[in-house]
């Protein structure tokens, strides 16, 4: 799920950013006070004023990503010449099947939950490795490079892109 938020306190701004991501929330923060009412024009599903409480948002954001079924757990997710078997952490293209590592498997779900969207590195390290895990930016160079062999390795039209100072994109 991706969100936009809106508020002109940058250091409050920046504060919700963090915690949004740590629920695993795409966000994309603007600080020039725009109406709310607007986005709701542009396909937004919903928008919160403040004053508000934090597990409110969280609350409203769960129920979205119900409404919307981007969330529910399936067996297999599927994008273009891949399917990803999230309970066995198996990649299947054509009848070609590789085991993934728990780690690699974690990776590949949330960019497959992704697709097309350029996820920053540090949200990946957080949903890959916990919030509180400390671990280097290394590790995620790491497993970005042996996803990419695993998708070679089935000969998957499938990419793994750098985003250069941002982070990775599942694309074609």
């Amino acid at each position: 799920m991706r969100i936009l938020l809106i508020e002109d306190d940058k250091n409050l701004c920046e504060t919700l950013k963090y915690q949004l991501e740590r629920e695993g929330i795409l966000v994309d923060a603007c600080t020039d006070g725009l109406d709310g009412l607007h986005y709701m024009k542009e396909d937004a599903d919903d928008y919160i004023v403040k004053p508000f409480a934090f597990p409110e948002l969280l609350a409203r954001i769960h129920s979205l990503s119900r409404r919307s079924g981007q969330w529910e757990t399936g067996d297999c997710l599927t994008y273009r010449d891949i399917c990803y078997n999230v309970a066995l952490r198996q990649l299947t293209k054509e009848g070609q099947q590789l085991l993934l590592s728990r780690r690699e498997g974690a990776l590949l779900e949330f960019f497959l939950r992704n697709t097309g969207q350029t996820l920053p590195r540090g949200l990946l390290l957080s949903r890959v490795w916990g919030p509180d895990a400390e671990v280097e930016d290394g590790n995620l160079d790491n497993y970005i490079h042996f996803l990419r062999r695993r998708l070679k390795a089935v000969q998957s039209e499938v990419s793994l892109t750098t985003v250069r100072g941002v982070g990775y994109v599942l694309d074609l």
